[in-house]
C-alpha cells in the first residue's frame, strides 16, 4: 500500500465541523456509497489528511456531520455537609459526542426546582467542566439534579464547639475534711454562642456539674471545690481530663499547754530553813 495525502483549505470546511473529524473515503461502485478508509490521519498544522491505500479509485475528503450531542457525567458535590450560610460546590463534565460544534444549556435543579443555568459551547469531542455554587439558609437535606445525574448534600445549623484544657487539682495532698480545688479551662471553638456543661467525677462518680455560656472564641475557667472523709487516693476527671489527689488521716489535736512551775524564791526559802534550824537548836538546849 501507499500513503495517499490531500491538502485541504480550512476556510472551506463547513461551519461547526471539527477538522479532526475529516476523513478520506473511496467510492464503492458496487454499493454506490462512499467508504471511509481506515487509518486516516489529520495534520492540523499543515492542513493535510492522509491514509494508506492499496488500489486506485475515486477518493474524496469527507466530514462527519452528525449534529452536536451532549453527555453529562462526573457529578461532584463538595463538601457533602455545610453549615447554614456556607457554600457547596456542584460540578459536572459536559462532553460533545456529536460531529458538529454546538451549545448546551446546563440546568441545576435543587429539590426539583431550577435554580441556575449555564451555557457551554463545545466542538466535536471536546469536554468542559461546569460548576455551580449554592448556599442555603435552611437546615436539611437537599437533592441535586444536573442533566439527570442525582446527588444530595446536607445543610446543618451551626453549632458551638468546645474544648477543655489546663486541668488543675490543688492541693495534691489534703487531710480528711479539708477542701481540694479542681478547675479546668473551657473554650468555645465554634462559630456561635453556646452553653457547655462541665461534669466533675471523683473515682468515676459524678459529684457536680456546672454550666458556662461562651461566645465564639471566648474561654473561661470553671472551678469546683470538694472534700473527702475517707483516707485514700482519688482521681478527679472533668470530661476526659484527669488528675489525682491524696487524702490523709487528720493530725491528732494538740495537747493543751501545761502550767509552768513557779520559780523558787531562794532567799525566803533560805530564811525559813534557817529559822527552823535555830528553833531546833533552842529546843535542844532547853
Amino acid at each position: 500500500s501507499i500513503i495517499l495525502a490531500f491538502t485541504y483549505d480550512p476556510s472551506l470546511i463547513p461551519e461547526g465541523v471539527n477538522e479532526e473529524n475529516l476523513v478520506i473515503a473511496m467510492w464503492d461502485k458496487t454499493t454506490g456509497e462512499w467508504v471511509v478508509l481506515e487509518g486516516c490521519t489529520v495534520d492540523l498544522d499543515s492542513h493535510t489528511i492522509s491514509a494508506p491505500v492499496s488500489h486506485f479509485t475515486a477518493f474524496s475528503i469527507l466530514a462527519y456531520t452528525r449534529p452536536a450531542a451532549f453527555t453529562v457525567s462526573s457529578l461532584t458535590i463538595t463538601p457533602g455537609e455545610v453549615d447554614i450560610g456556607e457554600s457547596a460546590a456542584i460540578s459536572v463534565l459536559i462532553t460533545n459526542t456529536g460531529d458538529l460544534t454546538g451549545s448546551y444549556e446546563v440546568s441545576l435543579e435543587i429539590n426539583n426546582m431550577v435554580v441556575e443555568t449555564k451555557e457551554v459551547t463545545l466542538a466535536s469531542g471536546d469536554s468542559e467542566p461546569v460548576s455551580f455554587s449554592i448556599t442555603k439558609d435552611t437546615a436539611g437535606e437537599y437533592t441535586v439534579n444536573v442533566g439527570g445525574l442525582l446527588g444530595t448534600f446536607e445543610v446543618r445549623t451551626p453549632q458551638a464547639a468546645f474544648s477543655i484544657s489546663d486541668l488543675s487539682v490543688s492541693p495534691a495532698e489534703i487531710q480528711v475534711g479539708e477542701n481540694v480545688n479542681i478547675s479546668v479551662s473551657v473554650a468555645n471553638t465554634g462559630d456561635i454562642t453556646g452553653t457547655y456543661t462541665a461534669t466533675l467525677e471523683i473515682n468515676n462518680v459524678v459529684v457536680e456539674t456546672r454550666e458556662v455560656t461562651l461566645a465564639s472564641g471566648d474561654s473561661k475557667m470553671i472551678a469546683f471545690t470538694t472534700t473527702e472523709d475517707t483516707v485514700g487516693t482519688y482521681t478527679a476527671n472533668i470530661d476526659g481530663l484527669s488528675d489525682s489527689f491524696v487524702v490523709k488521716e487528720a493530725a491528732p489535736p494538740a495537747l493543751p499547754p501545761q502550767p509552768s512551775a513557779k520559780p523558787i524564791n531562794w532567799p525566803i526559802l533560805s530564811g525559813v530553813i534557817a529559822g527552823v534550824i535555830i528553833v531546833g537548836l533552842l529546843i535542844s538546849f532547853v
